[in-house]
């Protein structure tokens, strides 16, 4: 309620505040909150005593006495409430709280840094369950006797080289359980590297494997793996989509003037980008920062952005548009002298490019003639193709594995069917890990099931 003028506010323990017309007083669950209130108007209420209050209450007593005959209903509700008000004051009955709540002012809004309200955090918070299996895939791994723990390298062919080893061991000597646990590793392991159609062959093969086996609990890990997969595949989806409207929103903060918001947007979808390999869009994003930097007058950003971008688009096999954005900044933030050095190694870069590509095309040959043996039932001889197409892409990087994708609406589409698919694994494999009697690891699942995006 406004006060329109000095009020006394009663607080209890004898004490009270001044409220001028510019406070406000509301009541809320606890008791009366004043806002704002200096520290100088926070006095004891010395001069109203309990005695005083005492005779207060015996003079009123005297006079509802004398008005009972006449107005006996009347009487009574004043005396109600009279003596209600009498006791707050004398402290007999208080269920007013001694509180008064001084707001803090907001937070200052940190420079480059979107609104708090139009931050979207990171979607792979999610994913903080799915480390667990981690721990029992290294078991597995030990399990298998692999050397896969020794290979300390970045390059995903390179570990499942070492894998290949363990599996041309296992296949000579007959080991059909040690097969199925090398070939879930493999899979885990393509998973990590954001190799999908890769992972769910291997999952497959070792499914097949333990089914012919009978063996349950490599049944249980692959139905996990599978999980995992597909919860991956959601998480990516929604990232990339994340990703993508940070980028528009940011823009729109640019065209409409306010480049210290747009920034943030931004850098936020470069960094999604990023996480999930999509490098075209880390490229685009790197163009807006061009202009953001350039109306900013920060020349030597905008030229770095420039750059980076140029060798981005150079190196993901859009070398055309990459000589495009160079001529348009030819004279403003590329000097004319430098035009023939960039061009030389945008092209350099897109050449560079295409035979990593031609090296992906021969490693699908030969995957493909890998499948072919393996439907012949010829596994010694398919697996020498395998590793054959594995040599080709240890050298290739990551930006040419992942050139062509979906766009982002065909992404988010189709990570519905995969969260559907994510619960439907991870449910089985909670069942059969219940079956074996690994409470553990079968409630570890179950808060993987709720954690699914």
């Amino acid at each position: 309620m406004p006060i329109q003028q000095s009020t006394l506010v009663i607080l209890g323990s004898g004490k009270y505040a001044i409220l001028d017309k510019n406070s406000l007083v509301q009541r809320n669950g606890i008791g009366l909150v004043a806002s704002p209130i200096e520290s100088e108007h926070r006095l004891y209420l010395d001069s109203i005593t309990v005695n005083h209050i005492r005779l207060m209450l015996a003079q009123l007593i005297k006079f509802l006495v004398r008005k009972m005959t006449i107005f006996p209903v009347e009487s009574v509700v004043v005396f109600t409430s009279s003596s209600f008000i009498i006791l707050l004051a004398s402290e007999t009955w208080n269920p007013l709280a001694e509180i008064v709540h001084i707001p803090e002012p907001e937070p200052p809004v940190v420079k480059h840094r979107p609104p708090e309200r139009l931050v979207q955090y990171d979607i792979d918070d999610a994913l903080i369950e799915y480390d667990i299996p981690q721990y029992h895939i290294q078991h597995l791994i030990e399990r298998a006797n692999s050397r896969i723990s020794e290979v300390q390298a970045h390059n995903v062919a390179i570990q499942t080289g070492v894998l290949y080893q363990e599996i041309e061991e296992a296949l000579s000597e007959g080991q059909m359980i040690r097969l199925g646990l090398l070939l879930c590793i493999l899979g885990h392991t393509a998973i990590q590297a954001q190799q999908m159609h890769t992972a769910e062959v291997y999952l497959q093969e070792s499914m097949s494997v333990f089914q012919s086996e009978n063996y349950e609990p490599g049944i249980a890990y692959v139905n996990l793996q599978f999980g995992y997969l597909y919860a991956r595949n959601r998480v990516i989806a929604m990232t990339a989509g994340r990703a993508y409207d940070d980028l528009q929103v940011g823009r729109w903060y640019l065209v409409h003037n306010k480049p210290d918001i747009a920034l943030g947007f931004i850098l936020n979808s470069i960094e999604r980008n990023n996480s999930i390999n999509r490098f075209a869009s880390v490229a685009s994003a790197y163009y807006s920062l061009i202009e953001l930097y350039s109306d900013e007058d920060m020349i030597d950003e905008a030229r770095t952005s420039l750059i980076e971008s140029l060798r981005m688009f150079a190196s993901s096999g859009r070398v055309r548009q990459a000589n495009d954005i160079l001529e348009n900044y030819a004279g403003s933030l590329i000097d004319t002298e430098e035009m023939e050095e960039l061009q030389n190694d945008l092209n350099r870069r897109n050449t560079i490019f295409e035979l990593q590509l031609k090296q992906v095309e021969r490693a699908r040959d030969y995957q493909r003639l890998y499948l072919y043996y393996r439907t012949q039932s010829e596994t010694s001889r398919a697996w020498k193709f395998r590793s054959l197409a594995n040599n080709y892409l240890k050298q290739v990087p990551e930006r040419v594995m992942f050139y062509r994708q979906p766009g982002v609406l065909s992404l988010l589409y189709e990570s519905n069917q995969d969260a559907d698919f994510a619960r439907e694994y991870l449910m089985r494999a909670h069942l059969q890990l219940a079956r074996l009697e690994m409470p553990e690891l079968s409630n570890m699942v179950i808060r993987m099931i709720r954690s699914v995006p």
